[in-house]
């Protein structure tokens, strides 16, 4: 049987060939040799979004995404949950998908990217499965918390891209208030010019035409 060093070796040389199918029996053929810890989550949620994405497996991927999501401590765990969750939700079971993802959000959660898009999928959810306003309200408040905090530490192009999370977040409130706190993000970003981007300057001032007056 070949070692650990020998296995992960084997993976780099199949992502360097550019061959899928190889590249997945190499995961899976170090998978045997070291099925636990941060490499192997990683592996493992590879070989997830290679069976929802080449193999059309959702099943398949769901497992697999799973058993990374569970590697506390690996990086790529916070990744694996999410990604559980958005194919949870896309076989219809919005309940399982909201209680992956709450699992994201302990009280007194930093706030982090991988946070942020939990959030944000969160919000989508609550609402779309008719849960009730005071929970949606707070799911609102902690995401545009984490969206401001993020958007405050981040360097412009990707304070870009918070800020107009964050405008969304606002508009999703949908309150006169909220509403005007949504224009001014998006002021914001206009106003950063070229350092935030054309895309994220064009979407600003596209979305800024739809608010209502």
């Amino acid at each position: 049987m070949i070692d650990v060093d020998e296995a992960l070796e084997a993976v780099h040389q199949a992502a360097l060939a550019g061959d899928p199918e190889k590249l997945d029996l190499a995961r899976r053929a170090y998978l045997e040799v070291d099925g636990k810890g941060s490499v192997a989550a990683d592996m493992r949620y590879r070989l997830g979004l290679s069976r929802l994405f080449l193999h059309r497996d959702a099943d398949g991927a769901i497992e697999l995404f799973k058993e990374a999501a569970s590697e506390k401590g690996a990086p790529v765990a916070p990744e694996a949950r999410v990604s559980l969750a958005l194919c949870l939700s896309t076989k219809g079971k919005r309940q399982q998908a909201i209680f992956e993802l709450r699992k994201m959000l302990p009280e007194g959660a930093a706030p982090t990217i991988h946070t942020a898009q939990a959030l944000d999928f969160l919000s989508v959810l609550l609402r779309d499965s008719g849960a009730q306003q005071k929970d949606i309200i707070a799911v609102d408040e902690q995401r545009k918390q984490h969206l401001l905090s993020l958007a405050m530490a981040a360097k412009e192009g990707e304070k870009a891209h918070y800020l107009l999370r964050l405008a969304a977040a606002h508009v999703d409130a949908g309150t006169g208030p909220e509403l005007a706190l949504a224009r001014k993000r998006y002021d914001e970003v206009i106003k950063m010019g070229a350092a935030a981007g054309d895309t994220a300057v064009q979407a600003a001032r596209q979305a800024q035409k739809t608010l209502p007056r």
